[in-house]
C-alpha cells in the first residue's frame, strides 16, 4: 500500500493499494547443453537440460499528485509481517511556458519498448503507468543507486521545451558532468549534447537517454539544459554508486 501525506499538516493526500507477488516470481526456463566429451554416445538431445532461475520481482506505479511538498510512506506486508519506509517527495510546480528539466533516473536495465508495450497489453496490467522511453528503448528505474562495474548505465531525463510548439527550428541541448562525491572533483565534463535527435514530433517533451561507463567509485552526475532562446534550467543531480 502507498500513502502520500502532505509535509505541512499530515493530511492523507492519496492512498493507493494493490496486490504484490511472490520475489521468487517469475520464472523461466534455459536451456543448458553440455560441451561434448570424447566418451558422448548418447544423442544429442539427451545431453540437454533445463536450469529453471528467477528474476527479482519489480513493482511499478504511478500516481498524479499536484505540486507540494509530501512524505511518501509504503507499506509491505504478507499477512505475517508487515514493513514501512518513507521518503520525502517534492512535486515542483511547472506553468508549461519555461525551459524546464525532469528529474535524473539511473538505470542499468532495458528493452525494446514495442515488445514491452506488447506484453503488457497482453496480461492486461492494471493500474497501467506512462513507461520512460527514448528512442524506441524503454528504461526501468533503478530500485537501487548502487551499480557493479562493468554494467550499462543508463540514465534518463526529459526536457521540457514550449518553443519546440512555435518555432520547431529552437535548439535544445543537454549538458552533463559526472563528479566524485568523496574528492568533489570532476571526473567527466561531457560535450552539450543536441537533443534535437530524441524529440518526437509535435511534442515539447524532449525524453532523453544516455550510456555512461564510469569507473569505481561514488559519484553525482549533474545535469542542465540550454536553448537558443538564452535559456537555462535548474542542474538536476543524481547520486549513485559503481562497486
Amino acid at each position: 500500500m502507498w500513502e502520500w501525506y502532505t509535509s505541512k499538516d499530515g493530511a492523507l493526500a492519496r492512498r493507493f493499494s494493490d496486490l504484490g507477488f511472490d520475489s521468487r516470481s517469475p520464472s523461466y526456463w534455459a536451456l543448458r547443453v553440455p560441451p561434448p566429451t570424447p566418451w558422448s554416445f548418447l544423442p544429442a538431445f539427451a545431453l540437454r537440460e533445463w536450469d529453471s532461475f528467477s528474476l527479482p520481482t519489480r513493482y511499478e506505479a504511478q500516481i498524479d499528485l499536484p505540486p507540494g511538498g509530501y512524505n511518501l510512506a509504503m507499506v509491505l506486508g504478507d499477512r505475517e509481517n508487515f514493513g514501512r519506509v518513507e521518503v520525502p517527495l517534492n512535486i515542483e510546480p511547472y506553468d508549461g511556458t519555461q525551459l524546464g528539466l525532469s528529474s535524473v533516473v539511473m538505470s542499468n536495465r532495458q528493452r525494446n519498448a514495442a515488445v514491452a508495450a506488447q506484453e503488457s497489453a497482453a496480461f492486461h496490467l492494471a493500474p497501467r503507468y506512462v513507461p520512460l522511453v527514448s528512442e524506441g528503448v524503454q528504461i526501468t528505474p533503478s530500485a537501487s543507486l548502487r551499480f557493479k562495474h562493468g554494467q550499462r548505465l543508463i540514465t534518463y531525463f526529459e526536457v521540457y521545451e514550449p518553443l519546440l510548439l512555435k518555432d520547431s527550428a529552437t535548439k535544445v541541448w543537454a549538458h552533463l558532468k559526472l563528479v566524485d562525491t568523496e574528492s568533489d572533483r570532476v571526473e567527466e565534463d561531457f560535450p552539450p549534447v543536441d537533443v534535437a535527435p530524441y524529440a518526437k514530433p509535435a511534442s515539447w517533451v524532449i525524453p532523453v537517454s544516455r550510456t555512461l561507463k564510469p569507473r569505481k567509485g561514488a559519484y553525482r552526475l549533474e545535469v542542465q539544459a540550454t536553448d537558443s532562446a538564452g535559456r537555462s534550467t535548474v542542474v538536476r543531480t543524481a547520486n549513485f554508486t559503481v562497486e
